[in-house]
């Protein structure tokens, strides 16, 4: 059961996410998507990656981790959610505020129903989310105003409410895990010499490899 319901959650966030950020690349409105779906190999990219994806946590989260199905729905959401970021980010070097506020609400919803299913942990579990949101978001705003051109104020914006989806210790996970690829990517793109090193490179990407890899491995 816990195997359905997780699918068809990421049906729903995976269909949203491609829509979304189709949409917002063409500069159209939801109303207008129809024409601006067409497959194109970015897009098949995205879509592939986006259901085994899905598949690996899917198998992970219920196999390795035993959690919760509302653990499991909100670590879903999160990495569904990451992928219209990374995907915009990577071409226009911005995070939308609007997708951050779509994950802002959804994290309330979750946290409504954790509030019902396990009121006796509940404060617990707040003062967790409420930690890791202020940890991580404060180590990057302090890196946004030390050093310039480090991160952008979307990406400030995106850790504290990975911080509010993980905790502590998961947000933490996630940081540690997206610095590493995103030191990979740009080893790999100097070493091409695909950029320089006076260039911006997106940070979505690793962000949600990251917070792949470290849900993957911890379950948080």
């Amino acid at each position: 059961m816990i195997y359905l319901i997780l699918a068809f959650e990421s049906a729903a966030l995976i269909s949203f996410g491609y829509i979304y950020s189709c949409c917002y690349l063409q500069n159209k409105k939801p109303s207008e998507a129809r024409g601006s779906l067409n497959l194109s190999r970015g897009r098949v990219i995205y879509l592939t990656l986006a259901v085994l994806t899905s598949v690996i946590l899917i198998f992970m989260l219920a196999k390795y981790h035993s959690l919760r199905i509302v653990d499991s729905a909100r670590l879903m959401c999160l990495v569904h959610l990451l992928f219209p970021i990374a995907a915009i980010d990577l071409k226009m070097q911005k995070i939308p505020n609007k997708l951050i506020l779509i994950l802002l609400i959804l994290r309330l919803v979750i946290f409504g129903v954790e509030a019902a299913t396990n009121s006796c942990r509940i404060v617990y579990l707040l003062k967790d989310y409420i930690i890791g949101a202020l940890s991580v978001g404060g180590f990057f705003l302090i890196m946004l105003v030390v050093f310039r051109n480090s991160v952008g104020m979307g990406d400030v914006k995106l850790f504290t409410v990975i911080g509010l989806y993980q905790g502590l210790w998961g947000a933490i996970n996630s940081v540690c895990f997206s610095l590493a690829v995103s030191f990979v990517i740009a080893v790999a793109l100097l070493a091409t010499k695909s950029k320089d090193k006076k260039d911006v490179m997106s940070f979505g990407p690793p962000i949600l490899a990251g917070t792949v890899i470290a849900i993957c491995l911890s379950g948080m």
